[in-house]
């Protein structure tokens, strides 16, 4: 039961802001039944905020003709362990370390050059501050995205992963990405959507960056048959993104006959991160997205679709993934009443156009 003094600062927020037909405590919380208005969306805003000093969130919902503003106590932000960034990155720059000593001597091999100490260690590093700069860039897009919209989130997390020598194919890149933790849900649909749209924005931006300068680095074959005999895991690199293809040919040389620096490789694990993230499906980015203007059982549906759709052009572990995540729905905004800004709807086009540009067939 709230405390008193809690109970009026939480009505007087409440009954100053909206027009309230009822009042009571349901299943969900202390509930408040109001009427629309014009400016909702900033009204809420406003009570959010300042109910959050209070330590309590609020949620709304469509009832009817009427909004149901429920009530309940805020989750305490949970204090991050400094130490814990600091181990995840080491540990991620070591594995990924470790790939990029393996796709440089792979290069050598292709340039038909001999590798030295100090060769392969700068092409090592580039690949490592290429493919954690890519994926950085990505958290540090929802990141500020959350920040900008009065929230908070954590620093990105690393993850490590099993590097490329273990013989996990092209998953073995040294890492699984990054995450970051948001300490609030999304304020509304339109920051639903900036969540979503900012981390692949951010990263194909990245990764764009990387793969020109890659492509540049990456001069035609001399030895063909050293490559091939690198084995298939490494030959699904050569299954190029559109948008790398399309550098190759401004340069006038065909990807398929090119030995690929080891930046170009980080950008192309940076596109297939971008194009993985957007799918509209689940909790993934393209999710968030589609579910900032979509319905929990709309979004299940289409999950689902995404999830044949990943099976049949060969991503068998990831479709797997996606039916798994539809069993965790998106639970949506704080704030559900308001639709979404017409310029974020135009802007669907860019994100699609995007997932053409970096999708890759494996």
């Amino acid at each position: 039961m709230l405390l008193f003094d809690a109970q009026s600062s939480v009505e007087r927020e409440i009954f100053s802001r909206f027009s309230v037909r009822e009042e009571y405590i349901g299943s969900s919380g202390w509930q408040f039944l109001v009427e629309r208005s014009d400016d909702f969306k900033q009204r809420f805003r406003d009570l959010y905020f300042n109910l959050r000093e209070l330590g309590f969130w609020a949620f709304a919902r469509t009832r009817q003709n009427f909004i149901l503003i429920s009530i309940v106590e805020a989750k305490p932000h949970k204090r991050r362990n400094p130490l814990l960034y600091v181990a995840l990155l080491v540990t991620t720059i070591l594995s990924v370390a470790v790939s990029g000593y393996q796709l440089s001597m792979a290069y050598f091999i292709a340039l038909g050059a001999k590798a030295t100490f100090r060769s392969l260690a700068t092409s090592t590093l580039e690949f490592v501050i290429s493919l954690l700069a890519i994926l950085g860039t990505h958290e540090m897009g929802h990141k500020l995205v959350t920040e900008k919209a009065g929230e908070k989130a954590s620093w990105p997390y690393f993850i490590p992963g099993p590097p490329y020598l273990i013989g996990a194919g092209f998953l073995g890149i040294g890492t699984f990405g990054a995450v970051i933790m948001a300490e609030e849900p999304p304020l509304n649909r339109d920051h639903l959507f900036d969540l979503g749209a900012s981390g692949p924005l951010a990263g194909f931006i990245a990764s764009v960056v990387a793969a020109a300068i890659g492509v540049l680095l990456s001069p035609p074959l001399a030895a063909p048959s050293a490559v091939q005999a690198l084995g298939q895991d490494y030959s699904i690199f050569y299954r190029m993104p559109l948008i790398i293809s399309i550098f190759f040919a401004l340069k006038g040389q065909s990807p398929y006959y090119s030995a690929l620096s080891p930046i170009l490789i980080a950008s192309w694990i940076g596109m297939l991160v971008t194009f993985l993230n957007l799918l509209p499906a689940a909790q993934l980015d393209g999710g968030h997205v589609f579910r900032s203007f979509l319905s929990q059982r709309q979004m299940l549906a289409l999950s689902s679709l995404v999830a044949m759709l990943m099976f049949l052009i060969g991503y068998w572990l990831m479709a797997l993934l996606v039916l798994l995540m539809a069993f965790f729905p998106d639970p949506g905004a704080l704030e559900e009443v308001s639709p979404l800004s017409k310029g974020r709807k135009s802007s669907l086009a860019l994100l699609f156009l995007i997932i053409i540009l970096t999708a890759i067939v494996i």
